[in-house]
């Protein structure tokens, strides 16, 4: 088993939208097991437990885009759930420069991350 895929393993199963299901292939499917891999490592580092992980694509027609959403559910409090998005938009800006140009357009364009915590532990 590879090092990604027994990383990945530990998250709880991604939910995802069947819109998003047909979205991720190719040079979307790299960034998003990197944006999986990335999150789960820095909420290791900081020792923050994924409770869970929905994924779905988001319109805006007013302002014509798309993306597709990656929204952790983390157990902690809110400003450790901060601290840890901070965290991932660092770590995935620092994969995101040593990448080819058509990875960083993906990443930059098409793909948002949030992370919630529980209502319970707000």
């Amino acid at each position: 088993m590879s090092t990604v895929v027994s990383e990945l393993a530990e998250l709880p199963a991604p939910q995802l939208t069947p819109e998003v299901q047909a979205y991720l292939d190719g040079d979307a499917a790299i960034v998003y097991e990197a944006i999986l891999r990335l999150s789960l490592l820095q909420a290791h580092r900081m020792g923050v437990d994924i409770q869970g992980v929905r994924v779905f694509r988001k319109h805006s027609w007013e302002e014509d885009f798309s993306d597709t959403v990656v929204q952790f559910f983390v157990d902690t409090d809110f400003a450790r759930s901060l601290a840890l998005w901070d965290a991932i938009g660092d770590a995935l800006g620092r994969w995101q420069a040593q990448q080819p140009q058509r990875l960083r357009k993906i990443l930059a364009e098409d793909f948002t991350v949030f992370v919630e915590a529980h209502a319970d532990t707000a």
